[in-house]
C-alpha cells in the first residue's frame, strides 16, 4: 500500500464517528482506573506518615520524595516533575 493510501485510509478511520466513541470510552476507563490509584496512592502515603510520625520520625521524607520527583522527571520527561509534585501534595 502506498503512502497516500495509507493516509487516506489512516484519516478515513479517523472520521469514523462509532471508533472516534470507542476511543473516547477507552479514555474514559483509563481515567477511571487513574483516579482509582490516586486514591489508593493517598490512602497509602497517609497511612506512611502515620507510621513515621508513631515511630518518631518526621511526617515527611525528602530524600524518599525527591526520588518519587526524579522516577517520574525520568519516565515521563519535564511533565513527569509536575504530576510527581501534584501527587505529593495529594495528602
Amino acid at each position: 500500500m502506498g503512502d497516500t493510501a495509507r493516509t487516506k485510509s489512516r484519516h478515513e478511520s479517523d472520521s469514523d464517528p462509532l471508533a472516534a466513541e470507542a476511543q473516547q470510552r477507552r479514555i474514559a476507563e483509563i481515567d477511571d482506573a487513574i483516579i482509582r490509584l490516586m486514591r489508593t496512592r493517598t490512602a497509602a502515603s497517609a497511612r506512611l506518615e502515620t507510621l513515621r510520625v508513631a515511630h518518631g520520625h518526621p511526617r515527611r521524607a525528602l530524600s524518599w520524595e525527591n526520588s518519587v520527583i526524579r522516577r517520574y522527571r525520568r519516565e515521563l520527561g519535564p511533565p513527569g516533575t509536575d504530576l510527581a509534585l501534584l501527587l505529593l501534595r495529594m495528602l
